[in-house]
């Protein structure tokens, strides 16, 4: 209850209102002034078009905007200047035509009238266009997830039940060491956690593309909740402080599914929550057909996860064997 409620109070108090815009405007940055802190958005100027599609892509921004250099003139002329807005292709249909009436009402407030332009619509990634990607593909990353996570209770209860019979206290009496039985432990919990994520995908038909990213990404999974278990066992006394601290840990780990079935419905801050750059990589990977030039960065942190909590879990665990 307590570790809930402090839960409930470091979580974000107010809505951020604010929508954040990247822009890339070399020709007309004096353009945007007081008027977009009126309408509540805040643009955010790039050094690039590559950085503002690479900003998009990244989620940094949900939308990106490029306006040439000539839209001044093209409004005086009399021309119809092309605006062009940068799209992630998981962002729901609502929100883009949400996105692209705004922008074209905020361009018309800056000029002082109703303008004449053409806002061209540009999805980056892969077009989902006549594809879109089903409820039970979203739940996919989540459910995989879940299953690991299962597997943890497992692992925390059997070492937890050891402590309390003192089986470990018997074992660590024979010529066994200390990090002999987390290391048997450890593989156990990858293999197992590792194994049925495999199938699940299998049986699901989708581990047909990017095979080596999913097995790896599903193996740092493995390992980063086989850490977990263990500093679940070591502050844990029985079968139900596990299923609480468990519960818990549920509760904060399964957050970032939201992002996935809502696409912008969270801010960055989720992004200190471990779970995310797995559950974001299998979606990227599993759903949306990128590859492993898109999702380094995800593995290269989940990686660094993994360290802290194995040696998170094995510290805490030793000290109470020990």
């Amino acid at each position: 209850m307590v570790f809930f409620i402090i839960f409930y109070l470091v979580m974000p108090k107010s809505v951020n209102e604010t929508l954040e815009i990247g822009l890339y405007s070399p020709g007309a940055t004096h353009l945007f002034g007081e008027h977009i802190e009126e309408e509540g958005v805040l643009l955010k100027n790039v050094k690039n078009e590559d950085e503002l599609k690479e900003s998009v892509l990244n989620n940094d921004y949900l939308v990106g905007i490029s306006i040439p250099d000539d839209v001044l003139s093209s409004f005086l002329s009399g021309k119809k200047p092309h605006i062009y807005v940068y799209y992630s292709s998981d962002l729901l249909d609502e929100f883009k035509e949400m996105y692209t009436i705004l922008i074209h009402e905020m361009i018309g407030q800056m000029v002082g009238a109703a303008a004449e332009l053409e806002i061209v619509e540009i999805i980056l990634g892969p077009d989902l266009s006549g594809r879109q990607i089903p409820l039970r593909n979203r739940l996919l990353p989540f459910l995989i997830f879940m299953l690991m996570l299962m597997e943890t209770f497992g692992l925390a209860n059997l070492i937890t039940s050891e402590i309390e019979s003192e089986t470990a206290v018997a074992l660590l009496s024979t010529p066994m060491k200390v990090i002999d039985l987390f290391v048997g432990k450890g593989i156990t919990g990858v293999l197992l956690a590792f194994s049925q994520s495999v199938f699940l995908l299998l049986i699901t038909g989708n581990l047909d593309q990017h095979a080596s990213l999913i097995l790896l990404t599903i193996l740092l999974g493995s390992i980063l909740v086989t850490g977990i278990s263990f500093f679940i066992a070591s502050i844990s006394k029985d079968l139900m402080s596990v299923v609480a601290w468990g519960t818990l840990l549920v509760t904060i780990f399964g957050i970032p599914v939201i992002s996935i079935m809502i696409p912008g419905t969270i801010s960055g801050w989720i992004k200190i929550i471990p779970s995310y750059y797995l559950v974001e990589t299998l979606h990227r990977t599993v759903n949306l057909d990128i590859g492993w030039s898109g999702n380094i960065g995800n593995i290269v942190v989940l990686a660094g996860y993994n360290v802290v909590f194995v040696f998170l879990g094995i510290f805490s665990l030793k000290r109470k064997v020990s």
